[in-house]
């Protein structure tokens, strides 16, 4: 490891909030020296809050030029991840994220500045290991925060200083005990909790872990985890759509959330009863 550096991991998700498709996770780990300050070198491809990269009208032209890259560069890289589970109208075990055409000048910028990326991965929770984990929490909450740690817990291991920073999970504040309880055996403090951000510090490992409120919009790491998550997350929907409207060429696509995931199941009833399809792979309980 050279000196002087430090590790930078951000992680966040996209898909907390539907009632149809995965609840998915990115995470992106890098290596920068001195301050950081490299990160904010200009890069070839964007990055940015996927809210601002992405809608439905646009498509995932410029997630995927970003995630494709990035996943190129990256010393290890799985977008998309293999859940395990894979319902028939899953993302199939073979997609693949495409290359991009601008990984060559991403990695020669990322080298100039003195950036290592050492993991882009995104984390896929469907819809059945999702309400899985609900009954068992009786906390949706506690499914996400579950998932984040788990892609979060082999930096504790890194060498050097680590700084990892979560875009805040729905409106909680206080993240203490959940962390002593997933991780009881490393001490950590509460460095504040405060309306904007919850910082704590685990010295033992010299990791500093921050919550904050909007963080793909301020950090970079967080940005590009949310791109990860998003393109995949909109994958499993693309093949979704596809899957029920092979069956019903006339049965509107949907996005899963709420009001319109409403819609869609009442639209798709009949057609459900005929295939066979139950709702416990389908519908979230929450």
């Amino acid at each position: 490891m050279r000196s002087n550096s430090r590790t930078v991991v951000g992680i966040d998700e996209a898909g907390y909030g539907p009632m149809l498709g995965p609840l998915v996770l990115g995470i992106s780990v890098f290596r920068v020296s001195g301050d950081g300050g490299a990160l904010s070198a200009d890069l070839p491809v964007a990055v940015d809050d996927s809210k601002k990269l992405y809608s439905r009208a646009t498509g995932l032209g410029r997630l995927e030029e970003s995630v494709g890259a990035f996943r190129e560069v990256a010393a290890d890289a799985d977008v998309p991840d293999d859940p395990g589970e894979r319902p028939p109208w899953g993302l199939p075990a073979d997609a693949v994220t495409p290359a991009s055409r601008l990984a060559g000048e991403l990695r020669d910028v990322l080298a100039e500045s003195g950036v290592e990326v050492l993991r882009l991965a995104t984390k896929t929770v469907p819809v059945r290991a999702f309400n899985a984990g609900v009954e068992r929490t009786d906390s949706k909450a506690a499914v996400l925060f579950d998932a984040a740690m788990d892609l979060l817990a082999p930096w504790f291991d890194a060498e050097g200083p680590v700084s990892v920073v979560i875009d805040r999970h729905g409106g909680r504040k206080f993240y203490s005990g959940p962390l002593a309880g997933r991780f009881p055996e490393r001490f950590h403090w509460v460095e504040t909790e405060e309306k904007e951000r919850s910082s704590y510090v685990f010295p033992a490992e010299d990791l500093r872990l921050s919550f904050e409120v909007a963080a793909d919009a301020r950090h970079r790491p967080v940005a590009l985890a949310s791109m990860a998550a998003k393109y995949v997350r909109e994958r499993w929907m693309e093949a979704f759509n596809r899957w029920f409207a092979a069956r019903d060429a006339d049965l509107p696509p949907t996005a899963g959330y709420v009001t319109d995931a409403r819609r869609w199941l009442a639209d798709s009833a009949g057609l459900r009863a005929r295939l066979g399809v139950s709702d416990d792979a389908l519908v979230r309980v929450r």
